[in-house]
C-alpha cells in the first residue's frame, strides 16, 4: 500500500501516492500506527479471530463433507487458518516497525476505579473492558483521556505516569502501567436543589404532596440510590438506578401518583411513590447522596414569615432564585395557580448578583410563545422599576377571563407559564394586558399607589 515500487503484491505507484504523502505528516503517521496497534489488540487479536473462525466453522460443519465431495477437496484447512491467525499479528507488527521505524513491542496495561472510562487512541475502554492489556510500539506516542461518568470527577493518573490532567500522551516503555482514579463529585452534586414544595393542596385541586428538584449545573447528575427524607427518619424514598437529572432540568418527587397525574397529565419527568406525605404544619426535609452526605436540606413552615398561601390556599412554595439559600423564607414565593412541577417556576426572575448589568432599562412585554397555543403558553416581560404588576387576559369582547399575576415585583425579567387546565377557555382570539403602577413614595413600603407608568396589550390565539 505504501511502497513506491510496483510488485505483484502492491498497487501501481500512482495509486498509492495519496497514502504515502499522508503518512509523511507526523500526526497522521502517529495516528495510523496507533490505530493498527489498537486493532491488533482488539478486533484482530489472535484469540478473537480464532473464536470467529471456529464459530463460522461450526455453523457450516454440516455442509463441509458435501462441499468436499462436490469439488474434490481433501485435507483440513481449519488448522491453517488458525495458525495464520496466531502468527499474523507478529508479522504485521514487524512490517509496521520496519516501514515506520517504530520501536520494539511494549506491553501497556490500563485500569481505572469505578466512576469513569478511558479513551486510548481510538478505543473507548469501559469498566467492563478493564484492566486492558495490549502491545504498542515504544517510539510511537500514545494518547489517553480520562472521562468521568455523570456525578464523578477525575482525580488523577498513577503508575508509569502521574498527572491530574484528564488528557495525557506518553511513549510506552518495555512495560507501562497506567491507573485512572475517579471519585464522586460532591461539588457537582450540591448543584441539585429543592426548588418547589407542594405540602398542602387546595381541596378543589388535590395533586398530592410533591417536591421538585432542579439541576442548576451544566452537567447531568446521576442521583441513583440517593434518597429523600423528612422529619421522620423512617421515611426514606430511594431514587431508582438510572435516575439522572440533565443540566438545567427538573425532577418531581411524588407521593401520590394518581393524584399527581390526574392534575398534571402532561408532566412526565417525575418519580413516585415516596410512601409518605409532607406535614401540613411544616417540617424538615433533606436530599442525601449515596455516600450519606446531605446535598440539600431545609425546614419550611405554614406560618409567617413563610408564605401561608401554600397551606391549602392552592399555591405551592417556589424558590425565586435557585442559587439562593433555600432555607430562608424570604427566598420563596407563592406560585401562581397550583405550581409548575417539572418546569420553570412561575415566580422566577433572572436578576443575578450583578444587578447593575441585569436590571432592565425599560418596561417591555414580549409576544407569548407558542402562539397559537394549546394547552400551555408562556408570558415574559421586563420591568425597570419596582411596582404593582398586573397581567390579565381578556376575551374579544373585552371581558376579563383570567388573572395571570397581580402583585408587587422588583425590577427584573419575569417568565410566567399559562395553562388552560387552570383557566378553562374556549378556542378563539384573546388579549393579554400588562399594567404597572408605581408605589407612591408617601405610602408605606409595599403599598402601591395609582400612578400608572406602563401598559401594553398583545393578541394571542387558543386553538383546540
Amino acid at each position: 500500500m505504501f511502497s513506491p515500487v510496483e510488485t505483484r503484491y502492491s498497487n501501481l505507484p500512482w495509486a498509492t501516492l495519496l497514502q504515502r504523502k499522508l503518512v509523511e505528516n507526523p500526526t497522521i503517521r502517529n495516528r495510523f500506527v496507533n490505530q493498527i496497534a489498537d486493532l491488533l489488540n482488539t478486533n484482530f487479536k489472535s484469540d478473537r479471530v480464532i473464536e470467529v473462525i471456529n464459530a463460522l466453522a461450526n455453523h457450516i460443519s454440516s455442509e463441509i463433507t458435501k462441499h468436499r465431495a462436490r469439488w474434490g477437496i481433501s485435507g483440513e484447512s481449519l488448522n491453517k487458518m488458525t495458525t495464520f491467525a496466531q502468527q499474523r499479528p507478529a508479522y504485521l507488527r514487524d512490517h509496521v516497525r520496519n516501514y515506520f521505524n517504530c520501536g520494539n513491542n511494549s506491553t501497556l496495561t490500563v485500569n481505572a476505579t469505578e466512576g469513569g472510562s478511558v479513551q486510548l487512541n481510538t478505543l473507548r475502554l469501559q469498566s467492563a473492558d478493564m484492566p486492558f492489556s495490549g502491545i504498542y510500539f515504544q517510539d510511537n506516542e500514545i494518547y489517553l483521556k480520562a472521562i468521568p461518568a455523570s456525578g464523578y470527577k477525575f482525580d488523577g493518573w498513577s503508575g508509569s505516569a502521574t498527572s491530574t490532567e484528564k488528557s495525557i500522551s506518553l511513549s510506552v516503555t518495555g512495560s507501562t502501567n497506567l491507573y485512572a482514579s475517579f471519585s464522586i463529585d460532591t461539588s457537582a452534586a450540591k448543584e441539585i436543589v429543592i426548588n418547589e414544595i407542594n405540602y398542602n393542596s387546595a381541596n378543589d385541586f388535590d395533586s398530592g404532596d410533591w417536591i421538585e428538584l432542579y439541576n442548576i449545573s451544566d452537567q447531568p447528575i446521576d442521583i441513583s440510590n440517593w434518597y429523600f427524607s423528612d422529619s421522620d427518619s423512617s421515611h426514606k424514598f430511594i431514587f431508582p438506578n438510572g435516575t439522572i437529572i440533565e443540566p438545567d432540568s427538573y425532577l418531581v418527587v411524588v407521593d401520590n401518583d394518581s393524584a399527581f397525574t390526574s392534575r398534571f397529565p402532561d408532566i412526565k419527568n417525575y418519580v413516585s411513590e415516596t410512601g409518605f406525605g409532607l406535614s401540613g404544619s411544616g417540617e424538615f426535609m433533606k436530599l442525601v447522596n449515596d455516600e450519606g452526605q446531605i446535598i440539600d436540606s431545609l425546614t419550611y413552615d405554614d406560618s409567617l414569615p413563610w408564605l401561608v398561601d401554600a397551606d391549602g390556599g392552592g399555591a405551592t412554595l417556589e424558590l425565586i432564585d435557585a442559587h439562593s439559600n433555600n432555607s430562608l423564607p424570604e427566598n420563596w414565593e407563592a406560585s401562581l395557580n397550583h405550581g409548575t412541577p417539572g418546569k420553570l417556576n412561575s415566580v422566577l426572575t433572572s436578576i443575578d448578583e450583578n444587578e447593575s448589568t441585569r436590571i432592565p432599562r425599560e418596561f417591555l412585554l414580549s409576544q407569548n410563545y407558542p402562539n397559537p397555543f394549546n394547552p400551555t403558553t408562556n408570558f415574559e416581560f421586563w420591568i425597570s422599576e419596582y411596582g404593582l404588576v398586573s397581567l390579565k387576559i381578556y376575551d374579544i369582547l373585552g371581558n376579563e377571563v383570567a388573572t395571570v399575576i397581580e402583585k408587587e415585583l422588583s425590577p427584573g425579567e419575569y417568565h410566567f407559564p399559562f395553562s388552560i387546565s387552570h383557566f378553562p377557555l374556549s378556542s378563539g382570539v384573546y388579549f393579554y394586558q400588562l399594567k404597572i403602577n408605581n408605589p407612591e413614595t408617601s405610602l408605606p413600603a409595599g403599598k402601591a399607589g395609582s400612578g400608572q407608568v406602563f401598559m401594553d396589550t398583545k393578541k394571542f390565539i387558543l386553538l383546540k
